[in-house]
Parts: structure tokens; C-alpha cells; sequence
């Protein structure tokens, strides 16, 4: 009776273990995925400012 207790206990600390270190490597590449994204809207969202403040000055100095 007390094996058959304490196995089942120690296979469900260990699974919990392993379920704990599984969700953290997902977590923490979900986390570097998003970073890559967040760097990639940025660096897109810089371009097309740059493009708009170009055609802004070529605009300008046309019209100038």
C-alpha cells in the first residue's frame, strides 16, 4: 500500500517538473519570437517613416 503511494507521488512531482521546464522553454521562445517581431514592425515602421519624410522634402523642395 505505501509503495503504491508514494510511486504515483514521486511520478507526479517528476511530470509536474517536466511540464514546468517544458512551458518555460516554450514561453521563452514565444518570447524571443516575439522580440524578433516587435524588431522587424519597428525597423518597418522606421522605413516607411523615412520614406514619407522623403517624399515630404522631395514634395517640398519641388514645390520650393
Amino acid at each position: 500500500m505505501s509503495r503504491d503511494l508514494v510511486l504515483p507521488r514521486t511520478l507526479n512531482y517528476s511530470s509536474m517538473a517536466a511540464l514546468c521546464m517544458v512551458s518555460r522553454i516554450l514561453a521563452t521562445s514565444s518570447q524571443r519570437r516575439q522580440r524578433s517581431r516587435k524588431r522587424r514592425l519597428r525597423s518597418l515602421l522606421v522605413k516607411r517613416i523615412r520614406t514619407n519624410v522623403t517624399r515630404r522634402l522631395i514634395s517640398m523642395t519641388r514645390l520650393g
